[in-house]
């Protein structure tokens, strides 16, 4: 039933837009233009300074030109030497390679691939040639390519510092290196390490990798400081981080967070118009993405409950279907007050939805007056329809009439044959 839940508040939209900021980071063009600074020469025994998930504190750690000094790679004066004569000639070879134009593919893989395998002693070369102010962007990208594909720790180290902006690139290098880091990690909760940038799209991908992982208190500060990202996408990321941990450690916090969140959903940018190609607006997504990530939250029972008596208006109605689309039926009386109240506009549909969770057949008899007489009225979303559909329907009354159909089914199957 979760599983039916989830696919109906989020398949209107929010992978759509997870998608997009993918493909926004893959093909956007680089701005050549502007400076580089150069990565110091390799030194020993310097430690790793890696800096905490709440460092700095607001909200899109803005002011990136006060990043720490560069630091340097760990390899070895040793490992520098090991090159061979026959390999330094490789090594000269696949960098040519590596400077080809965007149109010029051929061999790009096999230099990729060679590099790589050479491990930790090509990194010094590679830094030079990436370092050049006059470096062109293609040779860039495929660098970071190589240092992903090596997957030692030190090209991580390099990744990061890239992705962290240690090393001052042009475009959204920060943004592939952050994606190619991520892909090379052994252990997912080290994603947490990228929420310092000042990059939102940085901290997206982040965010992505960090569902399904545990939290401690430093990350879940930061995960409420990124619930009030310009971008929607880091909002939403942030709160399934928030709601998909393996334990219900800190669901009191988490709930308060997400239900806060709510409350400004009225305050971000175009929040009543419609969202995409619709039919819900900017608000309404938020809303559902709210819903969703408290509906899957553990532990959270006691904090959903507490939260309905403290909050009002929207925000209660959230909080509402929540509990509701988790089976609470404590929430039915509440839940019954949604579905006829006007000012729920969307959501009444939501909370329709919800009621198949903790209905009962007394609660027929509302559901088809809803079914046959709620006035809210949208087009559909999407840009193409059969013939026989039409454009404009009444999802409340839609979601009423599923409903109807889903408890008389129950009803059924507990009284048997």
């Amino acid at each position: 039933m979760k599983i039916r839940a989830l696919q109906i508040l989020v398949g209107s939209g929010i992978v759509c837009v997870v998608a997009g900021l993918c493909l926004l980071v893959r093909f956007m063009p680089e701005d050549e233009d502007q400076s580089e600074s150069t990565i110091q020469a390799p030194t020993s025994g310097e430690p790793e300074k890696t800096p905490s998930a709440t460092q700095p504190k607001n909200t899109e750690n803005k002011g990136s030109g006060e990043l720490s000094k560069t630091e340097t790679i760990a390899t070895k004066a040793e490992d520098a030497m090991a090159l061979s004569e026959e390999e330094r000639a490789e090594l000269a070879r696949h960098l040519g390679i590596l400077k080809m134009s965007w149109k010029q593919e051929a061999g790009i893989d096999e230099a990729i691939k060679g590099l790589a395998g050479m491990g930790d002693k090509t990194l010094d070369a590679i830094m030079k040639e990436f370092n050049r102010p006059d470096q062109t962007s293609p040779f860039r990208r495929r660098a970071i390519e190589v240092f992903g594909a090596m997957g030692t720790a030190n090209s991580q180290k390099v990744l990061l510092d890239i992705a962290l902006k240690r090393i001052s690139t042009a475009g959204l290098h920060d943004s592939w290196a952050a994606g190619r880091y991520l892909a090379a990690l052994k252990d997912k909760s080290d994603a947490a390490k990228l929420l310092v940038s000042a990059n939102p799209l940085v901290h997206n991908t982040a965010l992505l990798a960090l569902k399904g992982q545990e939290i401690d208190e430093a990350l879940l500060q930061r995960l409420k400081d990124l619930l009030e990202s310009k971008l929607n996408a880091v909002r939403w990321a942030s709160a399934w981080v928030m709601a998909m941990t393996p334990s219900p450690r800190y669901a009191e916090d988490k709930v308060s967070a997400i239900v806060a969140a709510t409350d400004r959903v009225d305050d971000i940018p175009k929040a009543h118009e419609t969202f995409q190609r619709g039919p819900d607006t900017h608000a309404e997504m938020e809303y559902s993405t709210y819903i969703g990530s408290l509906t899957e939250m553990r532990g959270a029972e006691s904090a959903l409950r507490n939260a309905t008596e403290r909050v009002s208006g929207m925000t209660r109605n959230i909080v509402v279907i929540a509990r509701a689309f988790r089976g609470d039926n404590t929430a039915r009386s509440a839940l019954r007050k949604v579905l006829t109240d006007p000012a729920a506009g969307m959501m009444r549909e939501r909370a329709a939805h919800a009621m198949a969770h903790i209905g009962t057949k007394d609660d027929i008899a509302l559901l088809r007056r809803i079914a046959e007489s709620d006035p809210l009225k949208r087009a559909r979303g999407g840009c193409v329809l059969p013939p026989t559909v039409s454009r404009e329907h009444y999802p409340v009354r839609e979601a009423a009439q599923r409903t109807i159909r889903e408890i008389e089914s129950r009803t059924r199957e507990k009284q048997g044959p």
